[in-house]
């Protein structure tokens, strides 16, 4: 998905044809070099065409376009000064300039790019912008209305390595123009997808694509087509030329009746006038009133490979997440090119990160996050509102078969629609090899990098061998099996949803028989496809249920129905938790006795869950609580 920035809108440069005076305009179709323009470079230098990715740095399609490859070069090269120059400038005639143009850059192995400006013949260059790393294609808009005025303006594209054997940079359709004087632009809606019932606060941000400065503007707001709409007059702004405002509109949305709203807003009357381009004025957005917030859980898909010598810090992160964060937390840890490789699960992350280790969270915004990074990204995302509460329920094991049945369990707060899909993943915690494969590289030993890696029990990867042999290793959460694919079953849930409907899809999966089962977890989760993104999940421990299991510890939950309370049968020893249906632990017991009472009178009436865990097994039970 395309990352929006708050200073950027990503729009067809055909749009920007409105009352503007073109002053330079590039496409690259030409496949080299254009006439006038000119290059820097050390080694690596600017190539030209509609394909100039490498082994580790794939370019989305873009048509013909301009990009400096530092990976494409190899190791040895000096990519820090490539420079994409264009021919100079006389800009004395205008009193406003804007640059706009495609830009690809995701950051892998430590590049960076900007945009500089040099008002002497090269010799000297003033960074105007500095591009920020995303997975797709989006389109900069950047002031140049400081050098209006100036006879000689040249604008380098600067691709920069800093030293490393980095990526790389590519550019396209670069246009400079003179912009109309008034032209007010809605960016965004960035009042979240979904919001408690009531009345909501519709939050965005705007953009001033106008030569003048933006001092007032109308923002105007209606829903589901409505002809009703709502005025906000903003008035004593700055906001300069390519400039941003965030408003928060004054008159609220009444969003107290569960369902999706189709939200439309707008801008009008820049500075009390007519608006050049009515194109980009207007943006809408889906958003969702839920009648109750189910608890969030966080999942963290990690890829790495033992043959990988950064990857301990995939490890580290995984296990780190683990310990502090254990019941709003996930970790997935996806292997390439190593004995626990699962291909699916691999090929999926692969064409998403461009480098290892690295990893997604949530798979918010389709951002790549490197794991070191993956409890900042936890703090924003655990703080997102889900419409979706995911529970696994049914777990049946077949000790014979060693085939595990189960159901992912999908309830939704919101009566709206949507394109959401049901996924479910096996991991297993305490993976080992014996061969040369599962020996873990590592770059942090002090024979190589004086680079400390402290995990939460104090273990430093600096004071391991370079290469720690496959006896002293032990993997957790190894991605066994995506059961869905990376996009989750099709047709799992319907196209609409009503609030507090489950939804739910059965799978099944058979362990083979080097897996230890007693080791293994059950995940499900609901991906949005519209955006990607993981709403919310569910974990679970994947343990006999079959009737030799019951036999053996012979649990029963009576009375059930209840009214007050219940009583755990064989529940000397025994951890024993109740959960409502959304995923929220409402009570824990640490039970010594063959007979557990629980009070269950704080509760309201409904339907919640007993988990009894035991010398390693994890039994369910589904109760009424009926007052």
């Amino acid at each position: 998905m395309k990352k929006i920035k708050l200073f950027l809108i990503a729009m067809s440069l055909g749009l920007l044809v409105f009352s503007q005076t073109t002053i330079l305009t590039e496409d690259f179709e030409g496949g080299s070099m254009p006439t006038g323009w000119t290059q820097t470079t050390n080694g690596v230098g600017w190539d030209f065409g509609s394909d100039l990715s490498s082994s580790y740095w794939t370019i989305p399609p873009h048509t013909v376009y301009a990009a400096a490859n530092d990976d494409g070069a190899g190791s040895g090269n000096d990519g820090s000064v490539d420079y994409l120059i264009t021919p100079a400038l006389d800009l004395s005639s205008y009193s406003a300039v804007v640059l706009t143009f495609a830009e690809f850059m995701n950051g892998a192995f430590g590049e960076s790019a900007s945009v500089e400006v040099s008002t002497d013949g090269g010799s000297s260059w003033t960074n105007v912008y500095d591009v920020v790393a995303g997975n797709d294609w989006t389109t900069a808009i950047v002031s140049l209305t400081a050098y209006a005025g100036q006879s000689n303006v040249m604008v380098g594209f600067h691709a920069n390595d800093n030293g490393q054997w980095a990526s790389g940079f590519a550019i396209d359709d670069v246009n400079i123009y003179e912009p109309a004087a008034y032209d007010a632009a809605m960016v965004e809606i960035t009042t979240p997808a979904f919001v408690n019932a009531g009345m909501v606060t519709l939050q965005g941000t705007l953009q001033n694509l106008g030569a003048n400065t933006l001092t007032s503007v109308d923002v105007v707001w209606s829903t589901d087509g409505g002809t009703t709409t709502h005025t906000d007059n903003l008035t004593g702004l700055n906001v300069v030329t390519s400039g941003t405002y965030n408003f928060s509109h004054s008159i609220q949305i009444d969003m107290t009746t569960t369902q999706g709203y189709n939200v439309m807003c707008w801008v009008e009357n820049p500075n009390g006038n007519t608006d050049a381009n009515s194109s980009n004025d207007q943006v809408t957005k889906l958003i969702s009133s839920l009648s109750q917030i189910p608890q969030k859980v966080v999942v963290g898909e990690e890829a790495g490979g033992t043959w990988c010598g950064w990857c301990p810090r995939g490890l580290v992160a995984l296990k780190d997440m683990a310990h502090y964060y254990p019941s709003t937390w996930i970790g997935i840890s996806v292997h390439d090119g190593d004995p626990m490789v699962n291909t699916t699960y691999d090929n999926a992350m692969a064409n998403i990160v461009s480098g290892y280790p690295s990893g997604m969270v949530d798979r918010a915004g389709g951002v790549e996050v490197d794991p070191g990074d993956f409890e900042t990204t936890y703090q924003t995302q655990i703080n997102v509102i889900s419409p979706v509460a995911v529970d696994i329920q049914n777990v049946s094991w077949n000790s014979s078969s060693r085939q595990v049945d189960f159901d992912v369990v999908a309830t939704f707060y919101t009566n709206t629609s949507g394109n959401f899909r049901i996924n479910a993943v096996i991991t297993e915690d305490g993976v080992s090899g014996t061969s040369s494969s599962w020996d873990q590289h590592n770059y942090y030993s002090s024979s190589s990098q004086n680079i400390d890696l402290i995990d939460w029990e104090g273990i430093n990867w600096k004071n391991l061998p370079s290469t720690v042999p496959a006896a002293d290793m032990v993997y957790n959460h190894v991605a066994r099996e995506i059961l869905g694919g990376w996009d989750g079953t099709s047709g799992s849930i319907p196209g609409t949803v009503t609030d507090g409907t489950p939804n739910s899809h059965s799978y099944s999966y058979t362990v083979p028989a080097e897996y230890n089962e007693n080791n293994m977890w059950l995940i499900g989760m609901v991906i949005d496809q519209t955006t990607g993104e993981i709403l919310n999940a569910f974990k679970t421990n994947l343990v006999p249920t079959s009737v030799q299991a019951e036999s053996k510890k012979k649990i029963v939950v009576f009375p059930n129905p209840t009214n007050r309370i219940i009583n755990v049968t064989n529940a000397d020893n025994a951890t024993i938790e109740v959960w409502n249906m959304i995923g929220q632990k409402l009570i824990t017991v640490n039970s010594t006795k063959n007979i557990q009472r629980i009070d269950l009178s704080t509760l309201q009436s409904g339907t919640y869950i007993v988990r009894i865990i035991s010398d390693n097994e994890t039994i369910t039970r589904k109760i009424n609580l009926m007052k």
